[in-house]
């Protein structure tokens, strides 16, 4: 090694030098971008874990609900309810906010928002401009909720997607 450095000039040992400080530091940042990648697919799995819990349980009460009130249960509209999607969160949170303002019995806003998050997203977006407009205007909480079922549409009555067609 000795013999080495003695060949060497002080500006080639100083090259040397830092050449291997930036390996050092090249494979110090490698490292720590692949940690934070990591972690991150550690969280954004755990997201998707919740958001899968979350729509079971929505699917859970919807049957618990429907078979409660004696009505008859449809599949589709069971299946309707897919994987929420970050867009769809936000349509449901506002949607959410429009049933919380309403004064009305809890049990008839839960049922007419699940029936509006079992929907697709554009009767969900029909539905908040309709709730918009009604709650703009000073419209009665039972007017506004008997207004908006009908948008809800029925499972069977939706068009299916591509893949389920027949």
């Amino acid at each position: 090694m000795e013999a080495i450095f003695e060949r060497l000039s002080s500006g080639q040992i100083v090259a040397v030098l830092s050449i291997l400080a930036g390996v050092i530091v090249a494979i110090a940042i490698i490292l720590a971008i692949s940690k934070y990648k990591l972690q991150s697919l550690a969280e954004d799995t755990a997201l998707r874990r919740e958001r899968q819990k979350a729509d079971l349980a929505l699917r859970e009460l919807l049957v618990e609900r429907r078979t409660a009130a004696g009505e008859k249960l449809d599949p589709d509209e069971l299946l309707a309810i897919v994987a929420s999607e970050p867009e769809a969160d936000d349509v449901n949170a506002e949607l959410a906010k429009r049933f919380g303002r309403l004064e009305t019995d809890a049990a008839a806003i839960e049922d007419a928002l699940l029936r509006v998050m079992a929907a697709g997203s554009v009767n969900k977006k029909l539905v908040l401009g309709v709730m918009d407009e009604l709650l703009e205007s000073g419209a009665q909480p039972e007017v506004i909720l008997a207004a908006v079922r009908p948008l809800c549409g029925v499972a069977k009555d939706r068009p299916r997607p591509v893949e389920h067609a027949v």
